[in-house]
């Protein structure tokens, strides 16, 4: 069972706290994203289970990280994360024309704004 924590008001995110479940987890990245980084973007898109993309940071905005990588429906809440496994973004949706599911962006939150929103609420769990 999931426990909602907190709602972003400024960001397309929440904060769930799963009791009783041991899992693997992945840690934001304390570090600066540069544009042209490699990252994967790790989701189960269009029903398919822990699939993972590859792609480059190609722009990075005050709310958001661009890249090439594929976000596909359903990767909207899985991680981006870099070469040494942090997470650098949360992936929020596709920016694309028309319906072409393999062209277009991947937009993501960055880290930095996920701990901007939550900070005051993970040193209290």
């Amino acid at each position: 069972r999931a426990k909602l924590i907190k709602v972003s008001t400024s960001d397309d995110l929440a904060l769930l706290k799963v009791s009783h479940c041991h899992s693997p987890f992945l840690t934001l990245s304390n570090k600066r994203l540069l544009q042209g980084v490699t990252v994967h973007a790790i989701g189960s898109p269009l029903g398919l289970r822990d699939q993972l993309t590859q792609g480059t940071v190609t722009q990075i905005l005050a709310n958001g990280v661009v890249t090439d990588a594929q976000i596909l429906p359903g990767n909207s809440g899985g991680p981006l994360v870099n070469e040494a496994g942090e997470v650098v973004a949360v992936n929020t949706l596709k920016v694309a024309k028309g319906s072409a599911l393999n062209k277009g962006f991947g937009v993501s939150i960055p880290a930095l704004r996920v701990k901007q929103n939550f900070s005051s609420v993970l040193k209290e769990i």
